[in-house]
């Protein structure tokens, strides 16, 4: 998946958890007669909407229940254990509940620790293509392949005459590469065959050993442009 289409997903995870996306079952319900610890139905006194998961969980006070099914008005639970559920995060243990309490969908906190991971590696993704952060592939040798995903400002040290390849480019994102020359210097590069040069023709990179030049490119229609360079810095 790409980065802009996670953001869609998590977004609406994130806010489904906060009981904000519009396709959450939002609607609260109300108990319609007194339950005790032991009750294995649950009734509303409207009718469940269609938006709520045909299983899942639903909370009464501090009382996390787990149902099987519903009809109508009514959750059904299959056995003891599926009431008090989480009490390690919380939650209280089976308990009796009056008429009048209200019914609130709840998402489990596994379905949060989903939630959680992909807002991380969204932040992750963020930090590498948007913050400045630089990811440094170290060493060329004599071929070496950029895989943008990790970053779209890279650095590489070149340390032999080094043929270069290109992988996951997102189209319509802007990628720097930063190329050093080694001790030695006088290293050359080969660049990808796809690349599209002003005029046809690539820069002629600093060859002087330790200076560096920075490469500008965009991707558009799976086609790197070259649009820039900065050349001879120290």
């Amino acid at each position: 998946m790409t980065q802009a289409a996670k953001w869609p997903a998590a977004i609406a995870a994130l806010a489904d958890f906060f009981g904000e996306h519009p396709n959450a079952p939002a609607d609260e319900l109300v108990l319609n007669t007194t339950i005790n610890s032991t009750d294995l139905s649950i009734v509303a006194t409207t009718s469940i909407p269609a938006s709520w998961p045909a299983t899942g969980r639903l909370i009464i006070d501090n009382e996390i229940i787990e149902y099987a099914s519903y009809a109508g008005s009514t959750f059904t639970i299959t056995n003891t254990s599926k009431r008090g559920m989480e009490t390690a995060f919380g939650a209280s243990a089976a308990a009796s509940h009056t008429a009048g309490a209200t019914i609130g969908n709840y998402l489990t906190a596994q379905s949060f620790a989903q939630v959680l991971a992909e807002i991380i590696a969204i932040q992750t993704q963020l930090g590498k293509n948007f913050h400045g952060t630089v990811y440094d592939n170290g060493n060329s040798g004599t071929a070496i392949t950029i895989d943008w995903s990790r970053g779209d400002w890279q650095r590489v040290t070149l340390t032999g005459n080094c043929t270069f390849t290109f992988s996951n480019m997102v189209d319509g994102m802007r990628y720097t590469l930063e190329l050093i020359q080694d001790a030695t210097g006088s290293r050359t590069v080969t660049w990808p065959g796809a690349v599209v040069w002003s005029g046809g023709i690539a820069p002629t990179l600093t060859t002087t050993a330790s200076k560096r030049d920075f490469i500008g490119f965009i991707n558009r229609s799976s086609v790197p442009y070259g649009v820039a360079s900065a050349l001879n810095f120290s």
